[in-house]
C-alpha cells in the first residue's frame, strides 16, 4: 500500500434564527434567512394560525406565551441566532436572558440603546449580577450599511449575524489581506 490522499469537507449545521417577534419589521429578516439555507424559527406570544405561514413563507412559527419559557418552546443550540424584537420591553428582556441563558451565539436586540440599556439594567437587578452589551449581545443590532426602511435593515442584521456566526468582523473585502475564504 502507498500514499493515501483524502479529501474532506466540513460541513458545519445550518444557523439556527429565531426571531423573537412577529411584527411586519420581521417578515424581511425571516425571508433573507430561509433564502440563505438557515434553519428559521418566528416566536409569536400570540397563538399561531394559518396567517403565519402565509406571512412567513420557509419559517417555522411557534407560540411561546410566556418569553421566559422560550427554550421549552425552540431548541436552543450553540450555532442559535437569536433577534429580539416583539416591542414590548418587558417580554423582550425575557426572550434576552432566554436567549442568554441558552448561551446562543448570537442576540441581537432591535431598538435604540437607551431602551435596550433599561433591559438589561432590569436582568442585572433580577439576577444579581451586572449583565452588558458584548460577547454574544449585540444591540443596537446590525452592521452599519447605511439604506432606511425594512429590507435595509433586515440586510443589516442578517450580515451582522453571518458575519458573528463565521467569526469574521464584516468589514470591507478590498481591506482584507491574503485569501478571501479559509482554507
Amino acid at each position: 500500500y502507498g500514499p493515501v490522499e483524502v479529501a474532506f469537507e466540513v460541513v458545519a449545521p445550518a444557523v439556527r434564527l429565531v426571531i423573537c417577534g412577529s411584527g411586519p419589521d420581521v417578515i424581511p429578516i425571516a425571508r433573507f434567512g430561509s433564502e440563505l439555507g438557515w434553519d428559521v424559527t418566528v416566536v409569536d406570544h400570540r397563538p399561531v394560525d394559518d396567517s403565519h405561514s402565509a406571512r412567513f413563507p420557509g419559517a417555522r412559527v411557534v407560540e411561546a406565551a410566556e418569553a421566559s419559557r422560550l427554550a421549552d418552546v425552540v431548541s436552543l443550540r450553540p450555532r442559535t441566532a437569536g433577534v429580539v424584537m416583539s416591542h414590548h420591553i418587558s417580554r423582550d428582556s425575557d426572550y434576552i436572558d432566554a436567549l442568554l441563558n441558552a448561551g446562543a451565539a448570537y442576540i441581537g436586540v432591535l431598538g435604540p440603546r437607551a431602551r435596550t440599556q433599561r433591559m438589561l439594567d432590569d436582568l442585572s437587578a433580577r439576577k444579581g449580577a451586572t449583565v452588558t452589551l458584548g460577547g454574544p449581545l449585540f444591540a443596537p443590532v446590525g452592521i452599519d450599511i447605511g439604506g432606511e426602511g425594512p429590507d435595509a435593515i433586515a440586510l443589516a442584521i442578517v450580515g451582522e449575524i453571518s458575519a458573528v456566526m463565521n467569526a469574521r468582523s464584516a468589514g470591507h473585502l478590498r481591506d482584507k489581506g491574503g485569501p478571501l475564504h479559509r482554507g
